[in-house]
């Protein structure tokens, strides 16, 4: 089953947030179309490193 998938500039700001907070600040976000089951799907780089 072909999951659709959403962009990040959709992503609500709560869920952005959430994710800085524990990886800290987003450097670069490149999305795939690859992998299941996920209605967002992206290779994230923080400030961290993680």
């Amino acid at each position: 089953m072909v999951t659709t998938r959403i962009d990040l500039a959709r992503l609500p700001h709560a869920a952005r947030a959430a994710i800085e907070e524990r990886t800290g600040p987003l450097l670069s976000i490149e999305e795939t179309a690859e992998g299941f089951n996920s209605e967002i799907a992206a290779r994230v780089t923080s400030a961290t490193g993680t």
